[in-house]
């Protein structure tokens, strides 16, 4: 077994940006990753994920198999135990191979940010991300303005972070697909992230807390 997806892309299917992650966002981002990675992206999207929903067997099985994930930030995503969840085992797994230290400054997750990053959790703010504000725009109007030339120009640089996160992916790990990964990762991390961070003193994030 081994990684089956480049990208896990993790999002609140919440109006409006469930809309706009669909549509102009997914296209745009397949076309430029194909680009930046010289061959056709692999891009888990679940497109029935529901805010109250459980965590399931289909999501665990792609996060397991995702070399990075791409967050698509708004409050929404922090209101919802599904999309939390999915950021607390790509946190856990940038942990374990010491992401977001002095010595490995990137991380394995990429996010953006479409709606007021101020209600973000501390953890999420203390993580580098791109202010995607004004370009979080549904509807024909929107490709019609001069915003969306601005947001492809956006998009051409960010799109570099996502193919170095898929690069710098470590070796998969089989014990990723175990249910006790996500059983202990998800509820616990807040406390084991606070003991590693202490031990590791490198980290440029505060653990999360997905009370």
């Amino acid at each position: 077994m081994s990684y089956k997806h480049d990208v896990f892309l993790s999002y609140s299917c919440d109006y409006p940006f469930g809309d706009w992650v669909k549509e102009p966002f997914l296209p745009l981002f397949r076309g430029l990753l194909k680009g930046a990675i010289n061959h056709e992206p692999d891009i888990f999207i679940d497109n029935s994920i529901d805010s109250g929903n459980a965590w399931n067997e289909k999501l665990k099985n792609a996060l397991a198999h995702s070399r990075c994930l791409v967050g698509i930030w708004s409050p929404h995503y922090f209101l919802s135990e599904w999309c939390k969840s999915e950021c607390a085992v790509m946190l856990h797994r940038e942990s374990i191979f010491n992401c977001r230290s002095i010595d490995k400054p990137e991380g394995l997750i990429v996010p953006v940010s479409v709606q007021d990053g101020d209600k973000f959790p501390e953890y999420a703010k203390d993580i580098q991300y791109k202010n995607w504000q004004n370009f979080a725009r549904t509807g024909k109007g929107f490709n019609d303005s001069p915003s969306f030339i601005d947001f492809q120009d956006t998009m051409f640089d960010w799109i570099e972070e996502v193919a170095r996160a898929i690069e710098n992916a470590p070796d998969w790990n089989r014990n990723w697909k175990e249910s006790n990964w996500f059983e202990t990762t998800v509820p616990s991390w807040s406390e084991y992230s606070k003991i590693k961070m202490v031990e590791a003193e490198k980290s440029v994030f505060s653990p999360p807390s997905l009370a």
